[in-house]
């Protein structure tokens, strides 16, 4: 594993602005751009590059991909789980000789700016049904990422969040913790549906089925955004409120990263008073002190399964949809232990 002194040198910042970046330190004055080379510096060093991916190929005979980018670097910068996707994505496809161009939105919808048309198109996360079809209007060969719309039509790959979410909450029930908690994103109401993000649904049925659930110990986020601050916030109210719970999972790594602050400014200690695990196993966190438990997803295997369906419709002719689920599971580190008694709040 790469050291901060590495991340440093990548990103020409010196180890302690890295260290402040990584925590999401808000009392640290540096520009968006530099936060963002230190990501990447991050993500490069985690996964060795296999050429340079910011090589563009002219040659048409090559299949050519377009990324939908809806995200700006202040929200890559708040959760930085698109930006390794997104590279990874670019990674695979440099090593198939696949061309990608990255699709950015403006008042009038989607525009393809390649020098040609484009064979496919990916979408990572969720899209709205008008945003759908400015994309069909580039290519009718779409995979979505991380979301599924109109299955009768368009391929997707998608998270089973339930294999690794079980396998969390089994380690923290062997670990004797019976007040566990979870950090969201507040329910949507659309229509008449009520949209329950399925991390929160997962792990409400199984802590049922433990007959450990207790609703004071879901916290929805404050400002319904997935960054530090928002863990950061839902703890220190927690903390107010006098109900936190002697383990937390949350959303993601970044909310998991702004909790463990609040929790050690409270003179809480992580693991020995809370156990904490985040989601999605940013390579970041185990920079972390202590380094942070979380739920593996596989970016990889996410990026070489958009491209497999996107070959099978180039290349093979394939007309049928097809759905692929990336399984997930869980990695133990230092911010987890087994439980006490509760840490007594002031």
């Amino acid at each position: 594993m790469a050291t901060i002194k590495d991340i440093a040198a990548k990103a020409a910042v010196s180890p302690g602005v890295v260290s402040r970046i990584l925590n999401y330190d808000e009392t640290l004055s540096v520009s968006p751009e530099t936060k963002l080379k230190v990501l990447q510096a991050v993500e490069e060093l985690e996964y060795i590059p296999i050429r340079d991916r910011r090589k563009i190929i002219t040659d048409r005979s090559k299949p050519c991909i377009g990324i939908a980018e809806w995200y700006n670097n202040d929200k890559i910068i708040d959760d930085p789980y698109y930006l390794y996707l997104r590279d990874m994505i670019e990674k695979k496809a440099a090593e198939e000789e696949i061309t990608i161009f990255r699709i950015s939105k403006n008042e009038t919808g989607y525009k393809n700016t390649a020098p040609f048309s484009l064979d496919g198109v990916f979408a990572i996360e969720t899209v709205a049904p008008e945003e759908v079809k400015q994309l069909s209007e580039l290519s009718s060969n779409i995979i979505f990422i991380n979301s599924s719309p109109m299955e009768k039509e368009y391929d997707s790959v998608v998270l089973n969040f339930e294999l690794g979410l079980n396998e969390a909450l089994d380690h923290l029930v062997n670990l004797g913790h019976t007040k566990i908690g979870f950090i969201g994103k507040p329910d949507i109401i659309s229509g008449k549906k009520r949209i329950q993000d399925p991390r929160k649904q997962i792990l409400s049925k199984a802590l049922h089925e433990y007959c450990l659930y207790d609703s004071a110990y879901f916290f929805d986020t404050v400002y319904y955004k997935n960054c530090a601050e928002e863990g950061y916030k839902t703890i220190k109210q927690a903390i107010s409120g006098k109900k936190l719970p002697t383990a937390i999972m949350t959303l993601n790594d970044t909310v998991a990263t702004g909790a463990l602050r609040a929790l050690l400014e409270e003179n809480i200690r992580v693991p020995e008073d809370v156990s904490l695990i985040g989601f999605n196993n940013l390579p970041a966190i185990k920079y972390l002190m202590p380094a942070l438990s979380s739920v593996h997803v596989h970016f990889d295997y996410i990026a070489e399964c958009a491209l497999t369906l996107f070959n099978e419709r180039f290349a093979k002719n394939r007309t049928w949809p097809k759905k692929v689920m990336i399984p997930t599971n869980f990695i133990a580190r230092n911010s987890t232990a087994a439980a006490k008694k509760q840490h007594q709040l002031k």
